[in-house]
């Protein structure tokens, strides 16, 4: 599979390891609701990260 993929392609599998592409895929596929709650749960997860990075330095 090709690792530039148009916004009109679809690709054969989620290419998991670019999350652009996994984003812009989607963005076109999901419900508002349903992205919003994706949204919220990977920006509680970036938080969890940035907590635990912070800590780990200290």
């Amino acid at each position: 599979m090709s690792s530039s993929t148009s916004d009109n392609e679809v690709p054969d599998s989620l290419p998991y390891e670019n999350g652009a592409i996994v984003a812009h895929h989607l963005i076109r596929k999901m419900s508002d609701t349903e992205f919003d709650r994706m949204l919220a749960i990977l920006h509680e997860h970036q938080e969890q990260r940035m907590h635990a990075a912070e800590h780990s330095q200290r």
